[in-house]
């Protein structure tokens, strides 16, 4: 088959391949017509490619125990100082508590002062806390729910619905969406008497 100066073309699958006369002659002779000079020089060029390849993916799997290794470290020390700036929020609570505890030790403190004092300090503790991501459960006043309510005692009432908390004996929190621990909780009944007829 005769090539001409004009590029040839070559349809394979539909695909339109045009190879010119120049690339062609440029092509590497096929194995068996080099020379063994031509061979051994092959067989050197592959050997050093092939060694240049071994060297580069000794240095990327080094490269990666090294980060996976750093990653580690970063990671337990996260861990380990994750809760350091909540810390450092409570130690002024607690520099106020102790001013306190020294305040009550004195024979002519003032009560109300004393108090007042704590519940600043309180509420000092749960602004901290909040931010932290913990909240009081909602209980006085509403309907019992058995997922955030504890009820530990029924009490007769006829001046709410049945069902609806009375009195909170403990405080519940929820942490982030987390319920910590539930209410413990104090649920309404209307008495028998007040009851719709047929109802026992």
């Amino acid at each position: 088959m005769s090539i001409d100066n004009k590029a040839t073309e070559n349809k394979t699958e539909g695909v339109k391949v045009e190879i010119s006369k120049e690339a062609l002659e440029t092509q590497e002779k096929p194995l068996k017509e080099k020379t063994a000079e031509e061979l051994a020089a092959l067989i050197k060029e592959k050997e050093e490619e092939a060694r240049a390849h071994y060297d580069r993916m000794l240095r990327l799997a080094a490269e990666l125990e090294n980060y996976k290794k750093r990653a580690e470290r970063e990671k337990a020390e996260h861990i380990k100082y994750a809760n350091e700036s909540f810390a450092r929020e409570l130690l002024s609570i607690l520099d106020n508590l102790e001013r306190a505890v020294e305040h009550a030790k004195n024979d002519d403190t003032d009560k109300q002062a004393l108090l007042d004092g704590v519940e600043m300090v309180l509420r000092e503790f749960m602004n901290a806390m909040e931010k932290s991501g913990l909240k009081a459960v909602d209980a006085y006043g509403q309907v019992f729910d058995p997922q955030y309510h504890e009820a530990v005692m029924v009490e007769e009432n006829d001046s709410v619905e049945d069902n609806t908390i009375l009195n909170e004996l403990q405080k519940g929190y929820i942490f982030k969406d987390r319920l910590l621990r539930p209410a413990m909780v104090v649920v309404s009944r209307r008495p028998a008497s007040s009851a719709p007829e047929g109802v026992s």
